[in-house]
């Protein structure tokens, strides 16, 4: 009796189609996708109800007289798809499934351009209504945007904007000081003096989406020598903005007395102004086109220890020596310097090249992935946790306090779980090995390039397809643009970020696809469901 109630449902199916596919409409086959591969050509889908139950039917082949496809029960369950064939003569409708033919006779019929319904009879007593509509599976269409992943744009570079003002020693020097200008750096440090903070913004030209990611980059030079005019600083930050960001590359104050108190001053006074730089930057993002919920920091030596404690350090893990002292004043929170905003701002990544930090255990509070390039014979800023500047031997233990290098940093967070973080060792190199003696960038400058790229792309396009038994939405709600597919299944509903979705038991395969894009860039997911 089973059997032949579901032949009879299923019967029902087919009459409304066979109503359709018989009063000269005609459906496109490029009105719908291959749902699920039943034959060669497309298959035309209906929707409906049989005596307020669900159904799907699957027409793949017909004519006016003759039907044949598979129907689907729609009860929340995974069903089988049933093949069958449908051979109408006259008023009479003779259907066969499973081996078993069955006849049915129409008692009315009424159809609008996309919908049928009607009422059948079986045998003398048995009356079976309907109402079935076209059903356009949603069109699928992969995303193919390459923003943040092949230049597209050229480079609009704003120099010298202002960010802030602070009492310090200097913001920029020549890279090839002499003993001399060392000299006069240290008669510089018997005062302080007012000075402008600026950066160099680089925006991509022409550009038409509204919020961008930002990556703001800082220079090396051992908080003494440099500026945000550094070769490959400038170069990266043009680069990335050809992406697609916005970059940025800034001057901070530099300075300090040979001494340890004074040195750990100036580390924390870089972190100070790094924080004031991205105040700046967060207050202006309607101004400079920046998305403030997508924001990086990185740098190359003295720049790379900044960006990891701006990313990291909070006023109660700042140093001891940022507070009063014999001869030097409270620096102050990191927040209070440089200007006066007052905003907040989470950093999303940092990209480390040849970077420390001082105490390890402030990565804890925060799971900010990082990518690391160091190299392991680095002999000023050490590789494992060891003193900065070994090469000037055991003077090192009295200028500086240990660090943990880019190897301890990186295996801290992957024991934190932050799995996305990632340490390129660059086997028996030392400092600063992407440029040369000319302070030219090299092939190593375009590796660390190359791998930057995709850690920055795959945090900014983040997403993934999250299941919740027949649901599936996706992770990042920001997505836009969004379409589905479902290999083996049949989408019954669509709100654009989540689909939930019919399964055909005996489908080949069970496959949700998803693509659209996110702060511009395209994006394609797939899960294999079973």
């Amino acid at each position: 009796m089973a059997l032949i109630k579901l032949i009879r449902n299923t019967l029902c199916v087919i009459i409304a189609m066979a109503a359709l596919c018989s009063c000269n409409k005609t459906f496109s086959d490029s009105q719908f996708n291959k749902l699920y591969e039943l034959n060669e050509r497309g298959t035309i889908v209906f929707k409906g109800s049989i005596n307020n139950k669900d159904y799907a039917a699957f027409i793949n082949k017909y004519s006016p007289t003759n039907i044949s496809g598979h129907s689907f029960l729609l009860d929340g369950n995974d069903n089988d798809t049933t093949a069958f064939y449908l051979k109408k003569d006259n008023n009479t409708l003779v259907f066969n499934q499973k081996g078993i033919t069955s006849k049915y006779r129409i008692k009315k019929m009424s159809f609008s351009d996309d919908e049928v319904s009607g009422r059948l009879r079986h045998g003398l007593f048995e009356k079976i209504d309907f109402r079935f509509s076209r059903y356009y599976v949603p069109e699928y269409r992969e995303c193919e945007s390459k923003r943040y992943v092949e230049t597209l744009f050229d480079v609009d570079t704003i120099k010298d904007v202002k960010y802030g003002e602070v009492e310090g020693y200097w913001t920029k020097t020549d890279y090839y000081a002499d003993v001399n200008e060392i000299l006069k750096g240290q008669g510089k440090t018997l005062n302080n003096q007012r000075l402008d903070l600026r950066m160099d913004i680089y925006l991509p030209h022409s550009d038409t989406l509204a919020s961008r990611p930002l990556i703001m980059l800082m220079h090396g030079g051992a908080f003494y020598v440099g500026s945000k005019d550094d070769t490959p600083i400038k170069k990266w930050c043009s680069h990335f903005a050809s992406l697609g960001y916005v970059s940025v590359s800034i001057d901070y104050r530099m300075g300090f007395r040979p001494a340890k108190r004074s040195i750990e001053r100036a580390v924390y006074a870089a972190i100070q102004d790094s924080h004031a730089a991205m105040r700046y930057l967060v207050d202006n993002q309607h101004v400079y086109g920046i998305d403030t919920s997508m924001m990086f920091v990185g740098g190359t030596s003295a720049g790379a220890i900044t960006a990891l404690h701006l990313a990291f350090m909070n006023n109660d893990t700042r140093p001891e020596s940022s507070y009063d002292g014999l001869f030097s004043d409270d620096m102050g929170p990191i927040e209070s310097t440089g200007n006066n905003i007052s905003t907040n701002f989470t950093i999303k990544g940092v990209a480390d090249m040849w970077g420390a930090i001082s105490d390890i255990y402030m990565i804890d509070s925060q799971d900010i992935p990082v990518i690391a390039f160091h190299g392991d014979i680095d002999d000023i800023v050490p590789f494992n946790h060891d003193y900065p500047f070994t090469k000037i031997g055991p003077l090192c233990k009295l200028l500086f306090n240990k660090m943990y290098g880019s190897s301890d940093i990186i295996n801290r967070l992957k024991t934190n779980g932050v799995s996305n973080s990632n340490l390129f060792t660059l086997h028996n190199t030392g400092h600063s090995p992407h440029i040369n003696s000319s302070r030219e960038v090299n092939d190593v400058f375009y590796f660390i390039q190359d791998n930057m790229d995709p850690f920055f792309h795959d945090i900014t396009v983040c997403n993934d397809i999250l299941a919740d038994g027949n649901v599936f939405r996706l992770k990042n709600l920001n997505s836009s643009n969004v379409t589905w597919q479902a290999a083996g299944g049949l989408i019954l509903e669509n709100s654009g970020n989540e689909v939930t979705i019919a399964w055909f038991s005996n489908a080949p395969e069970h496959i949700v696809r998803a693509s659209g894009t996110i702060r511009g860039a395209g994006f394609t997911y797939e899960m294999n469901v079973k």
